[in-house]
């Protein structure tokens, strides 16, 4: 951030310093907590957020999170939870995640994992009984073939 000084003009913060927009000095950051390259405010590690309105680095409560240098707090996702100050959400027993970072039940995993091994088994199922009733029928007309034959 910028401040106007007492010779009219706006100045850069110092390192460690931050200023709001028509600020008449810089801050400096509270322990913890380091400038944003633009010094508008200050960052804070994953699992807290700048609090604008106190000036200062705040725990995110349960159930949310935030990565470094966050503004807010972030709602868990449905199946997911956290415990204060974490920068992550974990899925909550019964439940996966996985690349696209939801929880998904275990069940439906179970279930879809299983789902091209039964339409295998189905095909080779009906494969065998295809060939089964094929050698029947060929097996029976040559039976007949031979009977009116001979």
């Amino acid at each position: 951030g910028f401040f106007m000084s007492d010779k009219e003009r706006c100045e850069f913060c110092d390192d460690g310093y931050y200023s709001y927009l028509g600020s008449t000095e810089c801050s400096k950051c509270p322990k913890g907590s380091t400038p944003l390259p633009h010094k508008m405010y200050c960052g804070c590690s994953g699992g807290n957020f700048w609090n604008t309105s106190k000036g200062e680095c705040t725990v995110c409560p349960a159930n949310h999170w935030s990565p470094d240098n966050s503004t807010e707090c972030t709602r868990c996702q449905s199946n997911s939870t956290s415990t204060p100050g974490s920068s992550t959400c974990s899925c909550v027993a019964g439940f996966y995640s996985d690349d696209s970072n939801e929880c998904h039940s275990l069940e439906s995993k179970n279930n879809s994992a299983s789902s091209p091994v039964i339409i295998s088994l189905t095909a080779l199922s009906l494969s065998v009984l295809l060939a089964s009733a094929f050698i029947a029928v060929y097996t029976r007309r040559k039976t007949i073939s031979k009977k009116l034959g001979s």
